[in-house]
């Protein structure tokens, strides 16, 4: 990329991501700041799943990592953007998050000190500030373990937290002590997804035969345990049979909500499986799998969030704009960080992790 280029594109970026940013602050539409908040929580979902894939394959030598490095880097490069675009949620808190717009009858005393909107933003500057600490550093120094361990430990506790703030807390008087982090481990099977795609679909990209069998099982095994998570939480709270606890999945069996889950989700989740299952699955039947574990991503994800609202509890035409500029924008970011890396001559995703 020369220069020109360069210049080219950091001034369309500046200039769009001006844009979104002043249209979330002030135009403040509950329509709006929904579809805002579900493109946020899902692009910080794939960025911070990148982040962690990176330093587990740190800790533990995965071969795995070195043909998906690139792509992983990139997305979790995308932090600061992310951050930026939480400015908007965090301007119009008061109309996606219940807390926020006065006190919530029904929760514990504690619980609701807990969510006093000041210690929630506070908590949400900390958050994003040390995922970018903690990406600046993995993305300096590569492989290294004494970054890595704590860097995960911080990612993972400040991950719990922030699905407590902004997903969970949506719906307060509900708690599930699963959830967190069976939340987590979709935000890293939709970001493997991610990772695979953008290698598998890049001209002439073909891992040996080891590592290719690595990437295989790394997706089966983040797709099996996603299915277990979400089982696991259904099925303590059917035994429990609390009402309490019940209303969370009542509320996304109506509505349309249950036949995404039936048609979409699940399917989506199997036919993945079924895809990677054979001992040595062709470039475009890993191709396919990979697009639906993304699919199984972005619907589960859509399922969790919305039925949450109390004003748009559908999707709406401002869902389409909202995503498609947003998601515009987080994948010029990859592309530029990609190419930017490579046109400097920077080591690549392979020497780099070996």
């Amino acid at each position: 990329m020369n220069r020109g280029a360069a210049a080219l594109l950091v001034a369309a970026y500046v200039f769009f991501l001006g844009l979104t940013l002043a249209s979330g602050l002030l135009w403040r539409t509950e329509e709006l700041l929904e579809a805002w908040l579900l493109a946020v929580l899902v692009l910080a979902g794939l960025a911070t799943g990148s982040l962690a894939l990176l330093m587990i394959g740190h800790l533990f030598s995965e071969a795995w990592l070195r043909p998906i490095r690139l792509p992983l880097e990139a997305a979790a490069s995308t932090l600061p953007l992310v951050a930026a675009l939480l400015i908007p949620v965090a301007a119009g808190a008061d109309l996606v998050f219940p807390w926020a717009a006065g006190p919530v009858s029904g929760i514990p005393h504690l619980r609701q000190l807990y969510f006093d909107q000041p210690f929630v933003l506070f908590r949400g500057v900390v958050i994003v500030i040390t995922w970018i600490g903690v990406a600046m550093m993995v993305l300096w120094r590569g492989r290294d373990p004494r970054v890595s361990a704590p860097g995960l430990a911080l990612v993972a506790f400040t991950t719990a937290v922030s699905v407590i703030d902004w997903v969970s807390s949506r719906e307060p008087t509900w708690w599930s002590s699963l959830f967190a982090f069976a939340y987590a481990v979709t935000q890293l099977t939709g970001a493997m997804a991610l990772a695979l795609l953008l290698a598998l679909l890049q001209p002439g990209w073909r891992p040996d035969r080891r590592r290719y069998h690595s990437l295989q099982q790394a997706a089966i095994t983040l797709a099996l345990l996603t299915f277990w998570v979400w089982f696991a939480q259904f099925l303590v709270i059917w035994m429990a049979n609390l009402p309490s606890e019940a209303a969370w999945y009542i509320s996304r069996a109506q509505g349309g909500w249950l036949w995404l889950k039936l048609f979409v989700i699940i399917p989506s989740l199997l036919i993945a499986l079924a895809l990677l299952l054979p001992t040595e699955p062709g470039r475009t039947r890993f191709v396919l799998a990979a697009a639906f574990l993304l699919l199984n991503y972005l619907a589960h994800m859509i399922w969790i969030v919305r039925p949450a609202s109390s004003s748009v509890s559908h999707l709406t035409w401002m869902d389409l704009l909202v995503w498609l500029a947003l998601g515009a924008l987080w994948g010029t970011w990859i592309a530029g960080i990609r190419t930017a890396w490579m046109s400097a001559s920077l080591p690549s995703a392979e020497s780099r992790s070996g």
